[in-house]
């Protein structure tokens, strides 16, 4: 099986099926560096943290850890994801600030909003709300200038969150919706109903107060 049809059964929810196809294709020392980020993705998904990281080990030595280029810039971002939902906040911290020094470094705006993004996500984690509402803004502001809509519409979700937590319903809604709009466009069915949930889940949780 290729990477290619592992990522297929992957998103099929064919978990084993990829997971057999990703040992396969990833056998070896292998230099490709979409493949390595195809696997990165593939574990990371399914909770398998240890897995995905040393995928982007792997991904940062192919691509030489002093290169500077948006690339490594990713790589460092998506090595603060995996820091974060293990709860290894301090490294999560430390690998969101290289990806973002680097992204400012070469000028590359959409790695620096998901690098800031990601450095967000370590202050939500570890409760430090104002910091995180305002680097995810930080963050928003560059996608939104950038038209990149992807990020945009993440940051949004996570700033109605924020604004949820901080008791400001009627923003968190508004962020939502703004969101589940972006979601829409974007085709992502699924996290444009989230949206909508959260809207509707927020407004009854507003009227019981």
């Amino acid at each position: 099986m290729t990477a290619q049809s592992a990522a297929r059964a992957a998103a099929e929810g064919r978990t084993d099926d990829a997971r057999r196809g990703f040992a396969d294709a990833l056998a070896g020392d292998v230099r490709d560096v979409e493949l390595l980020f195809l696997g990165f993705q593939f574990h990371f998904r399914i909770g398998e943290y240890d897995k995905a990281e040393r995928l982007i080990e792997r991904r940062l030595d192919v691509l030489g850890r002093e290169t500077r280029s948006g690339d490594v810039a990713r790589a460092y971002a998506n090595l603060s994801l995996i820091h974060t939902f293990r709860g290894t906040l301090q490294a999560a911290e430390q690998a969101a600030h290289q990806a973002i020094a680097l992204a400012r470094e070469i000028g590359h705006e959409y790695e620096l909003s998901r690098g800031l993004h990601n450095l967000a996500m370590v202050h939500e984690k570890r409760g430090e709300l104002e910091q995180a509402e305002t680097v995810y803004r930080e963050a928003l502001v560059i996608a939104e200038r950038i038209g990149a809509d992807d990020l945009a519409a993440s940051k949004l979700a996570n700033l109605g969150d924020i604004a949820m937590l901080r008791g400001r319903e009627d923003e968190a809604k508004e962020l939502w919706t703004r969101a589940a709009d972006l979601f829409g466009r974007l085709g992502e069915e699924p996290k444009r109903r989230m949206m909508l949930e959260n809207v509707q889940r927020g407004g009854r949780a507003a009227e019981k107060k």
